[in-house]
């Protein structure tokens, strides 16, 4: 102690704890970015969903990456949070397995939709006769056959990422 006061006593500024202002900052950015995706694909499955002349086959699948995409910014985003705070990869517990494979379904589910979008919007367009007459129960199969992929995809990720820290190193 020097002249009665504490050196351990400092006044709490901003230069004084830059690390909390910022995780704070970006925190608010991360869950902006959760509502703006939840909110704009809630508005478009909405829109989806009121108007029956948007319902056609060759929209399926659009229909379903906005699905995805709601989920995206719903489901895994937040997961994130507890994901990268509560999650302890050093020990296997069970728990842990149906949030792991819930946290990365959907992000698998995104890109592989858009990709599959991407390829009947291609057929589409060099086919343009052959695709008219592609039936409902094409693009229900697509649909169905890419959410077991993603899950499937998940799950084997799940299981690596939860089998390696526990292995021996050579």
């Amino acid at each position: 102690m020097t002249n009665g006061t504490d050196s351990r006593m400092t006044i709490g500024t901003a230069e004084d704890n830059p690390p909390q202002l910022a995780s704070s900052f970006w925190f608010a950015v991360y869950v902006t970015e959760c509502v703006v995706i939840f909110t704009i694909n809630g508005v478009t499955v909405l829109a989806f969903a009121r108007n029956h002349h948007l319902r056609k086959c060759t929209t399926y699948l659009i229909i379903n990456l906005t699905v995805a995409d709601l989920l995206v910014g719903a489901m895994s985003q937040p997961m994130d949070l507890y994901y990268y705070t509560e999650y302890d990869a050093t020990e296997f517990s069970w728990k842990y397995l149906p949030i792991t494979v819930l946290y990365t379904i959907f992000q698998i589910a995104s890109p592989s939709n858009l990709s599959l979008t991407a390829f009947e919007r291609l057929h589409a367009t060099l086919f343009p006769f052959r695709h008219c007459f592609i039936d409902k129960w094409v693009y229900f199969k697509i649909v169905i056959r890419s959410w077991l992929q993603s899950f499937l995809l998940s799950s084997v990720m799940t299981g690596l990422e939860m089998y390696e820290p526990m292995s021996s190193p050579c």
